[in-house]
């Protein structure tokens, strides 16, 4: 556990302080925006940094496995393809996220054990069939945890105690 000092508030570009997409070793953020902590962390451990613009880069993509992801975003997108990570671009125009336009595919659910838990059907996203194409591919099924449209809750984050 790592105490971090940055202050947070409820407004961009000060609630993306630990907003990081981790890929294997690799660690996408918007450096500038992230906890001083986080970029020691990647430094001492091991990690690649890549600056990218998105603040919410874990909000916006899905991890499938340590070469594999979905996102929303074109320049998540570049910087996935350009770290040799195979990543699918989808619309974002049907995942629920109160108060905006739309939310982003990474804080409407996980994958573990073979599924991906998803608030929301599959079905209700405008690219379901490229998605479905490549969790079959990755060997992966989609676990509803809600009925009806995509929703962007964060994420989940599963921890092991």
């Amino acid at each position: 556990i790592i105490k971090v000092e940055k202050e947070c508030k409820s407004k961009y570009p000060y609630d993306v302080g630990l907003n990081v997409l981790i890929i294997g070793k690799k660690i996408f953020c918007s450096i500038k925006h992230v906890a001083t902590e986080i970029v020691d962390y990647a430094a001492k451990n091991g990690y690649k940094l890549i600056n990218i613009s998105q603040g919410y880069s874990a909000c916006s993509t899905l991890v499938i496995d340590k070469n594999t992801a979905i996102t929303g975003d074109v320049g998540v997108c570049r910087a996935l393809r350009a770290e040799g990570i195979n990543v699918l671009l989808i619309s974002n125009e049907n995942i629920k996220l109160d108060g905006y336009k739309n939310g982003f595919i990474g804080g409407s659910g996980c994958v573990f054990k073979q599924k991906i838990f998803l608030f929301g059907e599959i079905k209700n996203l405008t690219d379901c069939s490229e998605i479905l194409e490549l969790l079959e591919n990755a060997n992966l099924t989609v676990f509803p945890i809600l009925a009806g449209d995509v929703c962007d809750f964060g994420g989940i984050k599963l921890l092991n105690l």
